[in-house]
């Protein structure tokens, strides 16, 4: 089986469309975006935020640099132990075709795009933050490709779930393996050691319940099959 080949980018244009993006597609509104940007945006328009990400990318455009090599060297540096432990927890699934593509940030979002395999990451952080970010975006792109294959989900309604209830469950799952011992051994990232931002509800049960046995099978099959609608 093939393991995909992240690449690192810096692109100021890609992260003013992560802006862009985020902003139009997100559902909790203006305070939600505003989590995610510095307070100094907080209320500005467009054109003044695409500044403030073209200046960052110029004037501190060595630090990035800098950052990046050090965030592909880190990664460099553990994937082969990653892919060897994600590919067991999914039992060999192939990955599916993308673009594997990792764009550094300026903001506080790191969005994914499931279809493509693109996702962002911290530009102005240290590595180990990126490395989990980055660990943490793959974990969704197979998760949804094993869910796709495995109950046929497309990212609409399906069984009765909602989409939403699938993000939280893909947010939870990603929360349990980060908090599994074999995974932090690899990425070392205390600050991923936590409950999950969504669908904490169904934290402790999927901890309990990968405790109990590894298998991904028994495990979704305990929220796609059982769970009540």
């Amino acid at each position: 089986m093939k393991n995909p080949k992240v690449k690192f980018v810096i692109s100021a244009d890609k992260d003013i469309e992560n802006y862009i993006l985020f902003k139009k597609y997100s559902t909790g509104g203006i305070k939600f975006l505003n989590m995610f940007l510095p307070e100094k945006l907080h209320g500005k328009k467009d054109e003044t935020i695409k500044k403030y990400v073209q200046d960052n990318f110029n004037l501190r455009k060595e630090e990035i640099d800098k950052n990046v090599k050090k965030i592909k060297k880190e990664w460099q540096n553990i994937e082969k132990k990653y892919f060897d432990l994600v590919n067991k927890i999914f039992k060999n699934h192939p990955w599916s075709k993308g673009k594997y593509i990792g764009y550094a940030s300026v903001f506080d979002m790191y969005p994914r795009n499931i279809k493509e395999k693109t996702f962002f990451f911290p530009a102005l952080r240290q590595s180990k933050f990126p490395i989990m970010v980055t660990g943490h975006e793959l974990l969704h792109f197979i998760f949804f490709d094993y869910l796709a294959k495995k109950y046929n989900y497309k990212g609409t309604k399906k069984h009765g779930k909602k989409a939403e209830y699938v993000w939280q469950i893909s947010e939870v799952f990603n929360s349990v393996i980060e908090n599994w011992s074999p995974y932090y051994k690899i990425l070392k990232f205390d600050g991923a050691k936590k409950k999950p931002y969504t669908g904490v509800k169904y934290f402790e049960k999927m901890r309990k319940l990968w405790q109990e046995n590894q298998d991904i099978d028994f495990l979704l099959d305990n929220y796609f099959k059982y769970e009540p609608k």
